[in-house]
């Protein structure tokens, strides 16, 4: 096993555990469904990108949750949330 690939099963092994970790946590007095562990996605160096699903993260953003909570719920940092809050206003605005 070369080290990208044990960066790899590192990062998915840490996503899982948080995603494990965050089912556990209520946000807004809710309790959170179960989720599936997160999708880890290759790419051209760097860390590997987290997939979620930019439906939910929308429909969480105008029910009013913060990006922290919306990150605790979709085990995914704040910076996360925001910058694929960004991304997915870009890709709708586009005429």
């Amino acid at each position: 096993m070369d080290f990208r690939e044990l960066a790899v099963a590192l990062l998915r092994k840490i996503y899982q555990r948080r995603a494990q970790k965050n089912r556990q946590l209520t946000v807004k007095g809710e309790t959170e469904q179960q989720q599936e562990p997160l999708e880890i996605v290759k790419q051209h160096g760097g860390r590997p990108r987290a997939e979620i699903d930019q439906e939910e993260l929308w429909r969480l953003n105008q029910e009013g949750f913060s990006n922290v909570q919306i990150g605790k719920k979709m085990g995914v940092g704040e910076a996360t949330v925001r910058r694929r809050l960004k991304e997915y206003k870009e890709q709708h605005t586009k005429f």
